[in-house]
């Protein structure tokens, strides 16, 4: 059975009839696969979860270096390197401000790409999740 036949079969059993798709005239919609891109095909794309597994804990890794980097590397600017005439002036304590300013940025930025890897790594649990669905699926149509 090749992919036609199978395509066929599955649009049959789901009662599409005659092996079209949802797109308008029975054309499939295109999805760019057949496009030179990274694409599974005419008829679909493919996911990739190893590249999302990988991306996810790349971003987990970078938002702990950010915060490290909030903690550490930030919180060593006093201003007190400028003596007396910095503390007089006000720029010391305006340095120590930008710098516990620019700690939160971090910090927050930190923030933001733990819950990008996190939502990544919910993404390809969810394409993995589909996946198998589809096989448990495509087991009990072919029998």
């Amino acid at each position: 059975m090749d992919e036609k036949d199978l395509v066929d079969l599955i649009s049959d059993a789901l009662g599409e009839g005659g092996g079209r798709g949802r797109g308008e005239g029975g054309r499939k919609p295109d999805r760019g696969g057949d496009k030179g891109g990274r694409g599974g095909g005419p008829e679909g794309f493919q996911v990739d979860t190893a590249a999302l597994d990988a991306y996810a804990k790349q971003t987990a890794k970078l938002a702990e270096e950010l915060r490290e980097s909030a903690k550490k590397g930030l919180g060593g600017i006093t201003g007190e390197g400028f003596g007396r005439i910095g503390r007089d002036s006000g720029f010391a304590e305006a340095l120590a401000g930008f710098a516990k300013a620019l700690g939160t940025q971090v910090s927050g930025v930190a923030g933001n790409a733990a819950e990008l890897g996190r939502a990544t790594r919910r993404t390809a649990d969810a394409y993995q999740e589909q996946d198998g669905g589809i096989a448990i699926d495509l087991s009990k149509l072919l029998g």
